[in-house]
């Protein structure tokens, strides 16, 4: 046997015995009961339900003159709090409190329940209360125990529940969800370590420090096939957001993002910091570069810890409350977003003051829940996520390297094959003709002043060869190009092959071929 009371005006109280779920009295005042719903007006002074376990009690700018009903037996899909939430613990059903007219109390409802008597807190569980409005959201308040009764004051009425929230079990969560974000890591692409080869020159670009991103170079799509311009691939392989630098500045940045789970931190330096060379885990820049002077020499990555630490916990935080164990309950959160705008200000302290920001930063965002979960969580979870961030350089480099290719031969021949002999050699990817036997054309580095074109051989493969060309005129310096005759010379080994070491210009020695 239970007993269901509705307390009326004047502090007099109906009493209603109810015998197998059945109503055997009635209230007065215009008061309905039944077995788990209750109703009464709001008078003068105020209203106080006690509907089973459940007191509800509000003062009179409740709603003076409207009715209140209170409901603890609710269909199964008006439950509140899912099935599968390891870190809230109901502690009792789900109970229905609404006004009359869909209406929201113009002051406070205290909600208090009864504890069982076998009732048991486990070790540092927090008591809440999970509120469920009719549109779906959910939201937290945190209650407090007071005697064999939990107690919990509502702003909003809706369908609640008492639950126990237990941090610890709730830190772990977040951690589980981090975890596979901090070991996201890149594919390594195909053309890591392969070279950019030309006929007499190999360029490569370094790995960097501990394999934080993967490098690969190119030929820069579109140049000029004579005088191509090399890029440089940078694909992200770390959990983290790197900025881009290189020396010498590149002229153009092509990015292929992935919408990692981190992309809150590159929007975060975008705003932040006013630049869009971020890239984000796993995502392909391409850095294309000039020619000569221009093309890539070193090259940098860099990243602020305090703003990887906050872009992880942000995305922890709204994957565990909105995509995580509560199914989606917590719907238009945007909390990820404004945990960055708050604690990412505060560049004056590092990691290792992140618990403190988060904490701090969540108590001045709307829903009641976020400063709950953060308030009890932040501090343990930020000390674990600065750490780990920690863990990772926030510096890294590349270089571009060049070497020359080589024929091996074993010592200079003391006699010529026409066949064998070639011009000088080449010492950079613009060089044209030079290593090359009986060019038709030859240029230092593909530069006007120094390329000579249309040439025709006399003779080739003695000990000095003949021939004649058109040397080009620069567009500062007309008089400079026309027809020259053309005398190469001075064979012997030059990087590993047999050549003509000298090329003579009218007569005259324009250059040294070889070193």
């Amino acid at each position: 046997m239970r007993e269901s009371a509705m307390r009326m005006s004047g502090g007099a109280v109906a009493i209603f015995t109810v015998v197998a779920g059945l109503i055997v009295g009635c209230s007065s005042s215009g008061g309905e009961s039944s077995a788990h719903r209750l109703e009464a007006s709001v008078n003068g002074d105020g209203v106080e339900i006690v509907l089973n376990d459940f007191t509800v009690a509000g003062p009179p700018g409740v709603g003076q003159g409207s009715k209140l009903s209170v409901v603890d037996d609710v269909p199964s899909e008006q439950v509140v709090l899912p099935e599968g939430v390891s870190w809230l613990d109901p502690l009792s059903p789900t109970v229905q409190i609404a006004l009359d007219g869909e209406r929201q109390p113009g002051a406070p409802l205290q909600l208090t329940y009864r504890l069982p008597e076998d009732a048991d807190r486990p070790e540092g569980a927090v008591p809440v209360v999970v509120s469920r409005s009719a549109d779906g959201s959910v939201d937290m308040v945190e209650a407090r125990v007071e005697g064999d009764t939990v107690v919990a004051d509502l702003g909003h009425l809706s369908w609640d529940m008492f639950a126990w929230l237990k941090p610890d079990k709730l830190n772990k969560q977040l951690t589980e969800f981090v975890k596979p974000i901090l070991g996201t890591g890149s594919p390594k692409p195909n053309c890591v370590g392969k070279p950019l080869t030309y006929p007499n020159l190999i360029k490569t670009v370094t790995a960097v420090e501990g394999d934080i991103a993967w490098t690969c170079i190119s030929n820069t799509p579109g140049s000029n096939a004579m005088e191509p311009s090399t890029s440089v691939e940078i694909t992200i392989n770390s959990p983290y957001a790197w900025r881009l630098s290189a020396d010498p500045r590149p002229l153009n940045l092509v990015f292929t993002e992935t919408g990692s789970a981190n992309e809150y931190l590159r929007d975060f330096y975008d705003e932040s910091v006013n630049t869009t060379d971020v890239a984000g885990p796993g995502d392909t820049v391409r850095m294309d570069f000039g020619q000569y002077e221009r093309g890539p020499r070193t090259g940098t990555l860099t990243r602020n810890p305090k703003m990887d630490a906050i872009a992880l916990s942000a995305w922890a935080y709204e994957e565990a409350l909105q995509q995580g164990p509560l199914k989606n309950v917590f719907k238009g959160l945007d909390i990820g977003r404004e945990l960055i705008k708050c604690a990412g200000t505060r560049s004056d302290a590092g990691v290792d003051r992140l618990g403190a920001d988060l904490v701090s930063c969540a108590q001045g965002l709307g829903a009641a829940v976020i400063r709950l979960v953060i308030g009890k969580t932040g501090v343990a979870f930020g000390a674990y996520i600065g750490e780990v961030v920690g863990k990772t350089p926030t510096t890294a480099t590349w270089t571009i390297t060049n070497q020359t290719r080589n024929t091996p031969t074993s010592q200079t021949p003391t006699t010529v094959n026409s066949d064998n002999v070639v011009l000088g050699s080449s010492d950079n990817q613009y060089s044209v003709g030079y290593g090359t036997a009986r060019p038709t054309t030859v240029s230092l580095n593909s530069l006007c002043a120094n390329t000579i074109s249309n040439i025709t051989w006399s003779t080739w493969g003695g000990m000095e060869a003949t021939g004649q060309g058109q040397m080009c005129a620069p567009a500062g310096s007309p008089e400079s190009g026309g027809p020259v005759q053309l005398t190469a010379t001075d064979v012997g080994d030059c990087d590993g092959a047999t050549a003509y070491r000298k090329l003579l210009i009218n007569g005259r020695q324009a250059w040294n071929l070889c070193g």
